[in-house]
């Protein structure tokens, strides 16, 4: 009878008859002396059950390995000719379940003694009939957490990787320990096999939301091909759970491999009234993607971010996304744009106490707060690609971005004698405004100046006004590195500009009828702008090089008795600008392209182990040595440094500590 090969005391059990294997004696002492038969990592020792014939391992399996001891569970995905699988399954539709009797530990079974001498005629008949009266012996029947975790961790050692997952896959919504058994075991496959497992097994209808999930996660982390459709397939037009749908939109938005027509359809989810309660949950999960990724394939992501914005909650958050991203800068201009006008219409409302959208217009109102106005200006004007987005597009936004500027400037003129309100923040609107003068476009230069000074000209401000203007154009010139007839063009157009300040609203003018402190303090106000423009901002810009007209230009505008003053001054600027381009010269020299080996070694602590980094990321780093023989070598956060793919003899570009990006 089956029964009598689970006595725990009649010396080896059946289920110890799959590790007697050939030859390992020594194998076979020691899973005697272990405590259940398997080693610490929880594998059976000394089994070579796979050489047994079909039919012998299902009849082991029928009669050895019925209970949930630890060594039986171990021992079930051992059985690989007979129907384990069916097995393993029947255990886990039984999970959590406890012990129906008492312990095994305490059986009573056990041998005794029945003849000393002779009195039973026939002692096999005597064994099996007292066998027979004996009850049976108690065996493990309990399914908790200690026997899946044994049962899944032989499962997941099985050589038939893709029968096991099949098993798994209806029971990893189910235990936990399933999930991770078969995400471990989709790395066995190859990827077009991996594929099928993915599409019928994680992402199932009938698969839990961890599973699912995971599916996701492994699409990409095992280059799956043909992703799109396994996407659609569990994405299932947005009526997936919300988990699901942010992480399948994430993954959509941050993969370059997908022409943007084909996946439009997936972001038209936020437009959508039947998915309104899921539509900050998953927006914020897509946000969150977003920020940790600065190139963005898709060129209407940002207008789906700016939609975000007027989520409760999601407004400070979609901001950062727009203000990360290094590409799609006039899409990202217009959801700029779009995000500041509605936050100029918040600002005129009271939010009301009960309101739902009470928070919202909270934070759309933060969003015209001065100090954080000025630092996104400060940030979209060094953002790569600026100087090439649509004119139209920036100079609707600095149309905006000035009326925040010109509420504060009123705000500040209603006190008697105010000077310009917020001088740093009309520095940022002119300093982004000044990207719209751009190399190759010589014949609009002069108009988007004269516009500006036009624009500034009817809006409530002081002489201080004009003379940021003149400074933010002067800086612009300076930094467009621009060719020798480009560069006399820019200074005569900038020349001509000044003039024009100088003549207009800069204009020195005693008024005789000035009488009162108020019209006094303005006319100081303009002889100070004027002559700063003069001896200092123009002065600056010629010191960098120009014809010997425009110098005299700007002496025929000097004051009388000044022109030594403003002589001295272009011979100051003049040598100071040589002795920083001189200094700028040596330093580049003088940077070695190699260092000696630290005594540490190069290996820098605490950075990624190189198993870690995905092929085809993109990173930035510094160089840490350059030479023909070895090539160049870069240090982008990772242990080891990695080697930078470039023609062998553009080694002489790099230096040690240049910055290398994407």
């Amino acid at each position: 009878r089956p029964e009598f090969y689970h006595s725990p005391r009649r010396g080896p059990t059946l289920r110890q008859g799959a590790q007697l294997r050939a030859g390992g004696s020594a194998g076979f002492r020691a899973m005697l002396r272990s405590e259940n038969g398997l080693d610490g990592k929880l594998v059976p020792i000394n089994v070579q059950m796979y050489l047994w014939h079909p039919d012998t391992q299902t009849e082991f399996q029928r009669k050895a390995l019925q209970s949930t001891d630890s060594e039986v569970l171990a021992l079930i995905p051992r059985a690989e000719h007979a129907d384990s699988v069916a097995v393993v399954g029947r255990v886990l539709d039984r999970y959590p379940s406890e012990q129906t009797t008492k312990e095994a530990s305490s059986d009573l079974w056990g041998w005794e003694v029945i003849q000393a001498a002779g009195a039973y005629s026939s002692i096999q008949a005597e064994v099996e009939r007292r066998f027979r009266e004996l009850p049976l012996p108690i065996v493990s029947d309990a399914v908790e957490d200690r026997q899946v975790e044994i049962l899944l961790t032989a499962l997941g050692r099985a050589d038939d990787a893709v029968k096991a997952l099949t098993v798994l896959g209806r029971y990893a919504g189910k235990v936990k320990q399933a999930k991770e058994a078969v995400t471990k075991m989709i790395a066995q496959v190859s990827p077009p096999r991996a594929r099928d497992l993915i599409r019928d097994v994680m992402l199932a209808r009938s698969a839990g939301v961890g599973l699912q999930v995971a599916g996701l996660k492994s699409i990409v982390d095992y280059q799956i091909p043909e992703p799109l459709e396994l996407y659609r397939l569990v994405w299932r037009n947005g009526r997936c759970q919300r988990d699901v749908a942010g992480n399948v939109l994430s993954k959509v938005a941050t993969s370059p491999e997908f022409p943007p027509d084909e996946v439009r359809d997936f972001f038209d989810f936020f437009d959508r009234s039947d998915q309104q309660d899921k539509r900050a949950y998953i927006g914020e999960m897509l946000l969150t993607q977003l920020e940790s990724s600065q190139e963005w394939s898709l060129p209407y992501l940002p207008d789906v971010v700016s939609k975000l914005a007027l989520l409760a909650g999601l407004t400070q958050k979609a901001m950062a996304a727009l203000m990360r991203t290094t590409t799609h800068t006039t899409e990202v201009i217009n959801a700029l744009l779009q995000v500041t006008q509605l936050a100029r219409l918040a600002e005129r409302t009271t939010p009301t106490q009960g309101n739902p959208r009470a928070s919202l217009l909270k934070d759309l109102q933060a969003l015209t707060a001065v100090s954080t106005t000025r630092s996104r200006l400060t940030e979209l004007a060094t953002k790569p690609g600026v100087e090439d987005c649509d004119a139209a597009a920036l100079s609707a936004y600095l149309a905006e971005v000035l009326q925040t500027w010109e509420d504060a400037e009123r705000a500040a003129a209603k006190s008697p004698g105010a000077a310009l309100a917020e001088p740093a923040l009309l520095d940022a609107v002119l300093g982004l405004w000044a990207q719209l003068i751009r190399r190759g476009d010589e014949a609009s230069w002069a108009r988007i100046m004269g516009d500006m000074c036009h624009r500034l000209t009817s809006a409530p401000g002081a002489p201080h006004t004009f003379l940021a203007l003149s400074k933010a154009v002067a800086r612009r010139a300076s930094t467009m590195k621009l060719g020798p007839e480009e560069q006399d063009k820019m200074l005569l157009t900038v020349g001509d500009f000044f003039r024009r300040l100088l003549d207009g609203p800069l204009k020195a003018e005693k008024d005789p009828k000035a009488q009162t402190a108020s019209d006094r303090s303005m006319i100081a106000a303009e002889e100070k702008a004027r002559s700063d423009l003069i001896f200092t901002v123009w002065t600056d810009l010629l010191a960098l090089g120009c014809a010997e007209s425009e110098v005299q230009g700007l002496l025929a505008l000097c004051p009388e008795k000044r022109e030594v003053d403003l002589a001295q001054g272009l011979v100051k600027a003049a040598v100071q600008h040589e002795k920083k381009t001189l200094e700028l010269a040596v330093s580049q020299v003088y940077v070695p392209r190699t260092q000696k080996r630290p005594e540490e070694g190069w290996k820098h602590s605490g950075g990624v182990a190189p198993e870690e980094v995905k092929i085809g990321s993109r990173v930035s780093g510094f160089v840490t040595n350059s030479s023909l023989n070895y090539g160049v070598f870069v240090n982008f956060g990772c242990v080891k440094d990695g080697k930078l793919q470039v023609p062998q003899m553009d080694y002489f570009k790099y230096r040690v500590g240049d910055r290398v990006d994407n």
